[in-house]
C-alpha cells in the first residue's frame, strides 16, 4: 500500500493540471481614449513646454475600469486600460499641445531637451459613476505649471483642479471609453487656452493670435 501512494499522488497532481490547463483564460477587453487634438486659435508662444509624469491618487493606480459609488469604488470586470490613466492623461495632453503648433517644442519628461516650463499633473478622478438614472464618466485633475527658469520662490505660475462629467452612452466599457475621451477633449481644450495665457503673461508677450 506504501508503495501505491507516490504513484497515487502523481496521479492526482497530473489530473489537477490538467484541469488547471483546460479551464478557459479570461479575456480581457482594452480600452483607449480616442478623440482629435482641439483645434483653437492660439497666439504662438517661443518656449519649450514639458509634460511630467503625472501621479495617480492610490485608489484609482489600477488599469482596471473602475466603478465609484459614494464610500466604495470597484474594478469593472474584464475590462481594463491601456496604461494607467495617469499615463493617458499625460500622453494625450502632449499630443495635443504638440498638435497646436503654439510652442517652439512640447517635450515627454524623459527628453534631453532643456524645458522653459513644465506642466506637472496629478489624476484625481477617473472612473465611472453609477446612479439610478444614467451612468457618468468622471474625470479631475490637478494640474501645476512651473516656469523652470524662475527662482523657486516665483516658480509656479499656476495650479488649477480641472473636472468634467461626460454621460456613457452605453453601460459597456465601450460606454466608458467613448464618454471620457469626450471628457478628455473638453479638458485639454481648457488646459491649452489656460496654459497658454499664463505663460504669455509670464512672459510679457503680446496676445495677438496666429
Amino acid at each position: 500500500m506504501m508503495r501505491m501512494l507516490p504513484l497515487l499522488c502523481t496521479l492526482c497532481l497530473g489530473l489537477f493540471l490538467g484541469a488547471c490547463a483546460s479551464a478557459p483564460v479570461p479575456q480581457f477587453r482594452l480600452h483607449t481614449l480616442e478623440y482629435a487634438p482641439p483645434s483653437q486659435d492660439l497666439a504662438r508662444v517661443p518656449a519649450i513646454l514639458r509634460v511630467a509624469h503625472f501621479g495617480i491618487a492610490p485608489e484609482l493606480r489600477t488599469p482596471a475600469l473602475v466603478a465609484s459609488r459614494p464610500f466604495s469604488r470597484s474594478d469593472i470586470p474584464l475590462e481594463r486600460w491601456r496604461a494607467l490613466p495617469s499615463e493617458l492623461a499625460a500622453d494625450f495632453l502632449r499630443r495635443d499641445f504638440t498638435a497646436s503648433g503654439v510652442y517652439t517644442a512640447v517635450v515627454e519628461a524623459g527628453a534631453y531637451l532643456p524645458s522653459d516650463f513644465i506642466l506637472e499633473g496629478m489624476v484625481e478622478e477617473w472612473s465611472k459613476r453609477q446612479s439610478a438614472h444614467a451612468d457618468e464618466a468622471r474625470l479631475g485633475i490637478t494640474l501645476t505649471l512651473v516656469d523652470a527658469r524662475a527662482p523657486l520662490a516665483q516658480a509656479v505660475v499656476f495650479q488649477r483642479r480641472y473636472d468634467e462629467v461626460e454621460p456613457c452612452p452605453s453601460p459597456t466599457g465601450d460606454g466608458m471609453a467613448q464618454a471620457m475621451s469626450a471628457a478628455m477633449a473638453r479638458l485639454s481644450a481648457r488646459v491649452q487656452a489656460d496654459v497658454q495665457a499664463a505663460i504669455t503673461a509670464r512672459r510679457g508677450l503680446p496676445g495677438t493670435q496666429q
